[in-house]
């Protein structure tokens, strides 16, 4: 099926008016492909400069640059190589424009449309090698335009401001964000339609984001990278199928991502299908990856790393708060950061019946900012955890993450249910726990987990409401729950992270419970993708069960076939 729509993707393109070439992208584990019909936001290509060129414009095609001695504005209303004009002036362009710039284009902040079709796309781009350097900032409406090869360079907040009553279709791909002064709430490319109006269908792929606001700020200061926003919206508007891929985030005072529906009756509805794939996050003031109101958002394959301790902001990898629905953050991988993946805020009971699915992850090297105001070990909110769930009431699902040489494992604070299967938790420093459960009684579920301390004679340490049990056979047989855990070395092939694969004889191989099978049959009835792999792509099954962690060891049996997925109970 995968080969069949390849070919016809070919086929049709060329038979358009522009090129496409067929690049090595592969989707995210559980991220669908972002294709416009006949267009491709990723592998289409611009088309040739006009033959016309270098020495006479050609209507439809525009040419800036500013810093060319023959540059000029006057009786010049395309510009061309030999004779630019100085200045993106113009408010609308029709279908198939194509605007080269070059030079500093000096235009503040200006607003755009771009009228363009999928039959006639249209083109805002530098050139590889020699981008326009950008201190202003772009308010873009319209559809089908791809913009690329850009550098938004010095100046202060926001740079792409994707906006409008019907937007759709806008690629923004291969260009630069970086020194740019915070002012106020921004980011670098930032998404929200008019009220009443939708956004939608928009790819953000390989960018670079960085030095963005004060990373080391101690004081608030939210410059994000990328933010899709319905704040001070209603039911009128919509921002949907937004994909951010294969970008970076490095020194920003704000998250790499941040998404914000704004705080008004059931607005995640209202932002949805969001994928966040393959970026990488690191050194951030706040997070890798955010994730406020919204729903049916799917972060996978990221690295975030290196987000540490800042003033009020506690240093996480990736996040969420304000009751997300259908969140899915899978096959990550998060260090040597002060939390792994944390949860806050999401106690209303306006969430009760928002879920949260936290799967096949790698988390290791988490520990407390030394000094840190978040780490008190007599409190249940703290830092130093790999998967920190500090506001409960959503239901969360945390299945087959490996987790390694953390401060603690799972911190569950306030109300909430969550199914706890699969992990393997190993190497939690002393002072902490393995698992911690401040409310019991919300607790749904429990089993199939690997528990290890090798360097300690407690092999177990779980907190159950106020009660500590120093091995896993006190804690089952005092609560009942866990009685299909493990508390054995995993044997990892080699401890030197991130390669946390199980050796050949680990214990941990086909001792999985069925809840995880039960679950990604659950996604892919929500989204038409078989996610029954693991964090490295491989064949997560070999007969009904699977082996406990991360990473699926490939020296057991091949994988069935697996059956027809069947529904469990969901929204």
């Amino acid at each position: 099926m995968n080969i069949v729509k390849s070919v016809l993707r070919i086929l049709i393109a060329l038979a358009a008016s522009y090129s496409m070439q067929v690049l090595a992208y592969t989707p995210p584990l559980g991220i669908p492909e972002p294709v416009w019909g006949s267009l491709h936001p990723i592998e289409t290509t611009a088309p040739a400069r006009p033959t016309g060129w270098p020495a006479a414009e050609v209507t439809g095609y525009y040419y800036i640059d500013n810093s060319h001695p023959n540059a000029t504005d006057t009786n010049n209303p395309y510009g061309y190589p030999d004779k630019p004009r100085l200045t993106f002036s113009q408010r609308s362009f029709p279908a198939g424009s194509y605007v080269e710039m070059h030079g500093n284009p000096d235009f503040g902040r200006v607003r755009k449309a771009f009228n363009c079709t999928e039959a006639n796309p249209c083109w805002l781009r530098g050139t590889p090698g020699n981008m326009p350097v950008i201190t202003g900032s772009l308010e873009i409406e319209g559809a089908y335009l791809f913009m690329e090869y850009l550098d938004f360079n010095g100046g202060s907040n926001g740079a792409i401001a994707v906006l409008g009553a019907d937007t759709h279709h806008i690629s923004i791909r291969h260009s630069q964000f970086r020194n740019r002064a915070y002012v106020s709430h921004t980011s670098g490319i930032g998404m929200s339609p008019f009220a009443g109006g939708k956004v939608q269908d928009i790819v953000v792929y390989k960018n670079n984001f960085e030095a963005l606001g004060d990373w080391l700020a101690t004081a608030d200061e939210d410059f994000h990278g990328i933010t899709a926003s319905m704040a001070g919206r209603d039911a009128t508007a919509e921002c949907k199928n937004i994909w951010m891929l294969e970008n970076t985030f490095f020194h920003l005072s704000g998250n790499g991502v941040q998404l914000l529906a704004g705080n008004w009756t059931n607005s995640e509805d209202y932002l949805h299908h969001i994928y966040i794939g393959k970026n990488v996050a690191h050194d951030n003031r706040q997070s890798g990856f955010w994730s406020k109101q919204a729903s049916h958002v799917i972060i996978s394959e990221n690295v975030s790393y290196n987000n540490r301790e800042h003033g009020l902001q506690p240093g996480d990898g990736i996040g969420y708060q304000y009751g997300p629905d259908n969140i899915w953050i899978m096959f990550n991988t998060i260090y040597a950061s002060n939390s792994g993946i944390r949860q806050s805020d999401t106690s209303l009971a306006a969430y009760a019946s928002h879920t949260a699915y936290i799967i096949g992850n790698v988390i290791y090297d988490i520990h407390p900012e030394p000094g840190s105001i978040y780490y008190d070990p007599g409190q249940p909110v703290r830092s130093g955890q790999a998967i920190n769930l500090w506001h409960g009431t959503m239901t969360r699902y945390i299945l087959n993450n490996t987790i390694y040489d953390v401060h603690g494992g799972i911190n569950l604070v306030f109300r909430g249910p969550a199914y706890i299967h699969g992990n393997i938790i190993k190497d939690v420093d002393g002072q902490d726990t393995h698992i911690y459960n401040f409310h019991s009684y919300d607790i749904t579920d429990i089993g199939g987990n690997l528990f290890d301390d090798g360097d300690s004679s407690v092999k177990t340490k779980i907190s159950w409401h106020g009660v500590t049990y120093n091995s896993l056979a006190a804690f089952t047989g005092a609560t009942g729950l866990c009685d299909t855990c493990l508390e054995t070395n995993p044997l990892f092939m080699n401890t030197t992270t991130p390669n946390l694969a199980l050796s050949a004889d680990s214990p941990a191989i086909n001792k999985n419970t069925t809840v995880l099978r039960d679950v990604l049959r659950r996604f892919e009835l929500l989204y038409g993708i078989n996610i029954e792999k693991d964090i490295r792509g491989n064949p997560r099954f070999a007969g009904v069960v699977s082996d406990i962690g991360a990473i699926e060891d490939q020296s057991s049996p091949p994988p069935v076939k697996p059956r027809a997925p069947q529904l469990l109970t969901a929204r």
